[in-house]
């Protein structure tokens, strides 16, 4: 059972910018005869990286713990609670405090650490104490509408109303998946699922306004959007009370060191860290064009169609970097789209030598952990791809790429 959590407080009106404080925690072991997670502590340490590059989260300001017990989840709540003193000790300061938990679920009732079993009322009144003006909750957890069973609402009717948009102070708790629903890691993205998109949705896939802000409704939106469209079974939901002034946003790309801007109507975009490899920022079909990150080296790749690009870009504070195609190193598509949504892909061989066949070998395979065995021949005027008894035929070569990839 995994679980990710990112609690938001986001607080906008005053007459200065709120301070920002987040708790990020990953344990990857549960109870005793769990499997143990393979991602939860890198989760962690993505989601702490995109709050400091987009969220405006000072380094000083976030709490980064690993595997940890309920006592330093404990003291890192304590911690929270005298900042936020300390900010409200000067008239009209605000605070925003993010806090982010990744752990196994505990049979919909909490999240497993370790031996140690956090409860869903205990973690409420720890965000609750922290004297945040705003809390707004996010749980990627296996049954985690559990969270939910005081004010939740069905996800598809997700809406903020003006009067809820408009805030300063109250709680919003968002959950990945159902009551009988699991949440599901991904060994192409090394990560979650559901906190995957989040990820990317935080940086700027998710900002369909345009105005380089996400707000709360618009990360929902994403998230639940292609969490739900992909393989993963997961249905996020949603329950809030929120009221007072201010729009609620939950990352500003205008405040990022560096930004890209993404050539329009892209099929998919992946951003990973040229130094460990980790994806950055990994989208089909953004919402928002523009992207934020944090100074450093990354790798680039686009998809459109059956076109892939390339390019490496160092990122320097100050940098607005517009992509343009024409002047990208092209690239086989399944170097371009270097993951894909299903838990499995097509390891494709040719029999004989045609270039037909070889370009379209290409835009079929692709990178992931249990690639399927599958022979590509030309047959009668028909394209066969044939894997052990199953076969998919098309008269196109689109139509087999539509076929195989859906």
């Amino acid at each position: 059972m995994l679980v990710g959590l990112l609690a938001a407080v986001t607080v906008l009106g005053a007459s200065d910018a709120p301070t920002r404080l987040a708790i990020v925690a990953g344990h990857n072991r549960g109870a005793e005869g769990q499997k143990p997670l393979r991602y939860a502590e890198a989760d962690a340490a993505q989601v702490k990286r995109a709050l400091v590059e987009v969220a405006s989260v000072a380094e000083r300001d976030v709490k980064l713990v690993k595997a940890p017990t309920l006592a330093q989840l404990d003291a890192a709540f304590a911690w929270a609670k005298g900042r936020a003193a300390e900010v409200h000790a000067a008239p009209g300061k605000k605070v925003v405090l993010y806090v982010y938990v990744s752990a196994h679920g505990h049979e919909g009732r909490g999240l497993e650490l370790g031996p140690e079993v956090l409860e869903w009322e205990r973690l409420k009144a720890h965000i609750r104490a922290t004297g945040a003006d705003a809390k707004v909750t996010i749980i990627d957890s296996c049954r985690s509408s559990g969270l939910l069973k005081a004010g939740g609402r069905a996800a598809d009717d997700f809406a903020l109303q003006a009067e809820d948009r408009l805030t300063v102070e109250g709680e919003a708790w968002i959950t990945s998946s159902a009551e009988d629903e699991p949440s599901v890691e991904a060994g192409a993205w090394r990560g979650s699922v559901f906190t995957h998109h989040l990820i990317a949705g935080l940086r700027g896939a998710a900002d369909r306004s345009a105005d380089r802000r996400v707000s709360l409704e618009e990360l929902y939106r994403y998230a639940f959007e292609r969490t739900s469209a992909g393989e993963s079974g997961q249905h996020p939901g949603y329950a809030f009370e929120l009221k007072g002034y201010g729009e609620l946003d939950v990352s500003d790309l205008s405040k990022a060191a560096a930004q890209v801007t993404l050539p329009a109507s892209i099929d998919a975009v992946t951003i990973t860290d040229q130094g460990t490899g980790d994806s950055l920022a990994e989208a089909r079909r953004p919402v928002g064009r523009v992207l934020g990150f944090g100074v450093g080296r990354v790798d680039v790749r686009l998809l459109r169609g059956a076109d892939g690009f390339a390019t490496r870009l160092m990122l320097a504070a100050g940098d607005r970097v517009t992509l343009d195609e024409a002047k990208l190193e092209r690239v086989a598509p399944n170097t371009a789209l270097l993951v894909r949504l299903r838990a499995t892909c097509w390891e494709v061989t040719v029999p004989r030598p045609s270039p037909r066949l070889d370009a379209l070998k290409e835009r079929l395979q692709g990178r992931c952990e249990q690639p399927v065995r599958a022979t590509l021949t030309h047959e009668n005027g028909l394209l066969k791809l044939t894997a052990g008894e199953r076969v998919l035929e098309a008269a196109d070569d689109d139509a087999l790429v539509g076929a195989a990839l859906r």
